[in-house]
């Protein structure tokens, strides 16, 4: 389709059959034509215009000379000029009238990088432009705020990156974590634009956007009845998943040469580590954070550097040529940011103090966070006759006010005496429900050391510790609920 007032109304195009037509439509005259003919050679039929690469007709257009007329003095010879800016805004309706008749999109990539608005920066140096008929941008690769068009770097300096990386490590990156072309032409990209390197690991990750199903991480909603709603939403699922996308981000910014390999590696085990401190029910308030910080905090960390290097340049070891190095070392330095939006969220929210919503909505960052923990209604316990309506997925699953499952994903009940350790009946089922954990739901009791709650708190979630020692009421055994007084 063509735009309003720009092109050819469907009627009028139906009507532009050839080569002719499509000239007048436009008012080009027959200097204009022979002018632009020299150049591009005799086109005959309407797809030979079409398939033109966008950069290869602008560097041909500069290069139009249109003879005008003698003087009426004499046989003097005929002088030339180049096309005024009418002529040439003419050239490109020309343009777009034969793509959009032979079913081409009428315009296409820019020959310059553009990153619009959405990122708020100067265009940086020129690359290749996209060819191909592939019409991919940034929202598609890296950022989904980012609308601009995608700039591909060639496959030779490509392949020149990889040969440096492998110069410089002794081998080339292994499959699953080695980034597509696009990953690395769109990060160079923002790179070049002078704007904060930020990926979005729910659409970058390993294999191009292969593991995109994967890409889901979960929150546990506390509703105003008092129930717990599990809620996916779009991200990395947990640490494993984040990890896998960091390393082909990693992989990327070592190809660019834009950060050290010492402070990437810092960073991701400082978020492991906050992973390993507030567990998998805290990753979503994990991942929150670890977002603001690289989509946002990042450009604050940098003006802070460079206002010191300024101040003080011989006290500096800022490298305005690869800015981003030491912003990511100052990262895992930022206490007073972590706290805010890491470790006082995860701990209230473990206390049960705050809702999912308050712990990380806060309308900047993640603004859509607030609008998806509420778009079902409230689920009661109880198990549904049937498949829930809005609720493609399947899972049925209900939480109590603990935010342990009392029903399973298909809203079957659970024991909740299988748990305590007190169901004496064998199988998968008693007349109480299912013999499920009520953390993981797996068909080991909540105590299990395999359990992966467990794993980040220790067997002692909510009961006595191994060989606790209990106050009156005795000792508590392994798993054992605790006397009075018992160590938890």
């Amino acid at each position: 389709m063509g735009a309003d007032g720009i092109d050819p109304t469907p009627e009028e195009l139906e009507k532009i059959v050839n080569l002719t037509m499509a000239l007048a439509w436009p008012g080009i005259t027959d200097p204009l034509r022979d002018g632009l003919y020299a150049v591009i050679g005799t086109p005959t039929v309407l797809r030979d215009i079409a398939f033109i690469p966008r950069d290869t007709w602008d560097q041909t257009v500069s290069t139009i000379k249109i003879q005008t007329a003698g003087t009426s003095s004499g046989p003097s010879p005929p002088a030339e000029r180049p096309p005024f800016p009418v002529e040439t805004a003419k050239l490109e309706s020309f343009r777009r009238i034969c793509r959009l008749r032979v079913g081409l999109a009428p315009g296409d990539t820019p020959t310059a990088p553009v990153l619009q608005a959405a990122v708020g920066t100067t265009p940086g140096p020129q690359t290749a432009p996209l060819t191909g008929g592939r019409n991919l941008k940034l929202s598609h690769i890296i950022d989904p705020t980012l609308d601009a068009p995608l700039v591909s770097i060639t496959p030779t300096e490509i392949r020149k990156l990889f040969e440096q990386y492998t110069t410089a490590r002794g081998a080339r990156p292994d499959k699953a974590i080695e980034p597509t072309n696009d990953q690395i032409s769109a990060v160079k990209q923002l790179l070049d634009a002078d704007a904060t390197p930020y990926a979005d690991f729910a659409i970058f990750g390993p294999f191009g956007r292969r593991m995109l199903e994967s890409l889901i991480y979960v929150a546990f909603i506390l509703q105003p009845d008092g129930t717990w709603l599990r809620k996916q939403l779009d991200g990395p699922s947990c640490f494993a998943v984040w990890w896998a996308a960091w390393r082909v981000y990693r992989t990327t910014l070592l190809l660019l040469e834009a950060v050290d390999a010492e402070h990437l590696d810092n960073y991701a085990e400082y978020i492991r580590a906050i992973d390993a401190r507030y567990g998998r029910e805290c990753w979503f308030i994990t991942y929150t954070a670890d977002r603001r910080m690289r989509s946002e905090h990042f450009e604050r960390i940098r003006r802070d550097i460079e206002t010191a290097h300024s101040e003080n340049p011989a006290a500096s070891r800022y490298d305005a040529n690869r800015p981003w190095n030491l912003v990511f070392q100052r990262a895992c330095c930022d206490r007073d940011f972590w706290d805010d939006n890491c470790k006082e969220p995860a701990i209230l929210y473990l206390n049960k103090t705050r809702s999912a919503e308050a712990a990380v909505d806060d309308g900047t960052s993640h603004p859509e966070l607030a609008a998806k923990l509420y778009t079902e209604s409230p689920r009661t316990p109880g198990p549904p006759s049937k498949k829930a309506k809005g609720n493609p997925s399947g899972d049925l699953s209900s939480l109590d006010n603990r935010g342990h499952y009392s029903h399973n994903r298909k809203g079957e009940p659970l024991c909740p005496d299988f748990n305590s350790g007190t169901c004496r009946v064998r199988g998968n089922r008693c007349q109480n429900g299912l013999r499920q954990c009520h953390n993981c739901l797996a068909t080991h009791p909540s105590t299990s050391p395999s359990c992966p709650r467990n794993a980040h708190q220790g067997a002692s979630y909510d009961k006595g510790g191994k060989g606790g020692k209990g106050g009156k009421g005795g000792k508590g055994g392994k798993g054992g609920k605790g006397g009075k007084g018992g160590k938890r």
